[in-house]
């Protein structure tokens, strides 16, 4: 039991310190650059319009944290499908490496990363229950690595 507990701080871990790299790498880039926000190219089937200036500005590119927004999309987490804005982050060579999505109270959040091939797996998904906030870590292979729950104050 000591052992399963200790394999998976160690995971969190690295996930906290791989999303610390992909941010930091982000701070290094030329700081002169232009950044353009572009119209969304078409809508979710029966879900409203989302200009540029609303919470999901499709297209805009974020230069802190080295990501840009993809727009809207379907997910489903902890058994509650919802519409989420996505973002990718991407490496200097403009591979990509992950995509985050939230709602717009930023409540719910799913992380994707993606390996070498270019294959997205998900890695972590945090939505509330009750007075408590839970995350779930997964594997490569989709299984649960890690669930806890902590109660807001």
């Amino acid at each position: 039991m000591k052992t399963n507990t200790k394999k998976y701080g160690i995971m969190a871990l690295l996930g906290v310190l791989i999303v610390g790299i992909v941010l930091i790498s982000g701070c290094v880039e030329d700081s002169e650059k232009e950044y353009a926000t572009e119209q969304p190219a078409e809508e979710p089937a029966g879900e409203p319009s989302v200009g540029p200036s609303d919470w999901c500005p499709e297209g805009t590119v974020l230069p802190i944290e080295k990501s840009k927004i993809t727009g809207i999309e379907k997910h489903t987490i902890n058994g509650k499908t919802m519409n989420l804005c996505c973002k990718e982050m991407s490496r200097p060579d403009g591979e990509k490496v992950m995509k985050t999505c939230s709602s717009k109270d930023a409540m719910y959040v799913v992380t994707f990363m993606y390996d070498g091939t270019g294959k997205m797996y998900k890695t972590k998904e945090i939505y509330p229950e009750g007075d408590k906030v839970c995350s779930r870590l997964f594997s490569r292979d989709g299984t649960v690595i890690m669930e806890r729950c902590v109660k807001i104050e």
